[in-house]
């Protein structure tokens, strides 16, 4: 009797041993998975950092182009203000011969009136 107690016992230990290697190579599995997904989403960190190390190179590029194309555009705008500025005194000069020259045909004209008179 106490021989098959033993034998009960023995196999219900290797039942334990079978239910504990199944789950060691179930979380074996797990544990290479995770392995697996760590070292891949590792690899995809490295990527991203790499491409906002390009973004903020190229970030920087756009910024620096920018500055220049202000820099430009402000010296094209104070020249185009010297261009206005000279062209409203070159019109103001010219609108004052015009006017002169308006108050001589006036001026001639009647002098002519005068003359076809007498």
């Amino acid at each position: 009797e106490e021989i098959a107690v033993k034998v009960a016992q023995v196999k219900q230990y290797q039942k334990q041993v079978e239910a504990y290697k199944g789950q060691k190579e179930i979380f074996s599995e797990d544990f290479q998975k995770e392995r697996e997904d760590r070292s891949r989403l590792a690899g995809e960190n490295i990527q991203l950092m790499e491409q906002l190390e390009a973004t903020k190179q190229e970030l920087a590029t756009v910024k620096g182009r920018l500055g220049d194309l202000n820099k430009e555009m402000g010296t094209e705008l104070m020249e185009v203000r010297e261009e206005l500025s000279t062209a409203k005194e070159e019109i103001a000069v010219k609108v004052a011969q015009v006017k002169q020259y308006q108050k001589q045909v006036e001026a001639y004209k009647g002098q002519k009136e005068i003359f076809s008179e007498d």
